[in-house]
């Protein structure tokens, strides 16, 4: 049975923009990309080459969860101290609260913080999971966004509560427009499990075979013979 996912908007108004499957924003470059060698349209025997489009662990990735988007268009300026953003509200002229700003003190040394201070996007989506699963808070995988959230997990099981969404620009010199209804964070459901490590002898036999099976395939073989659909609705 299909484990259910909560999203609920904080505030009481009706969004435009709602959270969906990340099935739903495939990037462009993936679809126009070609799926074979020399732009084949089909696989051919004489030159067996796939591209990064046939990639079964490329398309569970950026596939994976539910995306959440940005709710207003937010236009980037440059000024003298960096940075500038400006928005509207979806219901009229009166700025709401879209970012806002953590202080250099609360992120030092953070490797990917390019500005001192730290942009915050005030998500207005609370997350609910059914009990034992949490979520992983990413940047949307596989996309180039301006907007680079920095990643997290969350007890969305137990923590009722909205998350918040850091972030960096991905080019701190950026100017322009990032539209609302941009994919801005990928929300990927996961039961809380133990795990212990060991590092032990390789199965040769099975690592023989299983290349052996591989071997035996010219397109394909990984998707039809090991792959596991996930479903994400």
């Amino acid at each position: 049975m299909a484990k259910k996912i909560y999203f609920s908007r904080y505030d009481d108004t009706e969004a435009i923009h709602l959270p969906a499957p990340s099935s739903k924003f495939i990037p462009d470059w993936y679809k126009n990309a070609k799926s074979y060698l020399n732009d084949q349209k089909k696989p051919s025997a004489k030159e067996p080459f796939s591209t990064i489009k046939k990639c079964i662990p490329v398309f569970d990735a950026m596939t994976a969860g539910y995306m959440i988007t940005l709710g207003q268009d937010m236009y980037v300026e440059q000024i003298e101290d960096g940075p500038y953003f400006h928005w509207r509200a979806e219901g009229g002229d009166q700025k709401d609260e879209v970012l806002t700003t953590h202080h250099e003190f609360q992120v030092q040394g953070h490797p990917e913080n390019n500005l001192g201070y730290q942009l915050k996007i005030e998500n207005p989506w609370l997350i609910k999971t059914e009990s034992g699963y949490s979520c992983m808070v990413l940047p949307p995988l596989h996309r180039d966004n301006q907007i680079v959230v920095l990643p997290g997990v969350v007890d969305t099981d137990r923590y009722y509560e909205k998350i918040n969404l850091p972030f960096n620009l991905k080019d701190k010199n950026f100017e322009g427009m990032i539209e609302a209804g941009t994919p801005i964070a990928q929300i990927i459901p996961f039961k809380r499990e133990s795990f212990v490590m060991d590092v032990v002898p390789l199965d040769k036999k099975r690592s023989f075979l299983n290349q052996r099976t591989v071997a035996s395939k010219l397109f394909d073989a990984y998707k039809n013979m090991y792959w596991s659909r996930k479903d994400y609705k």
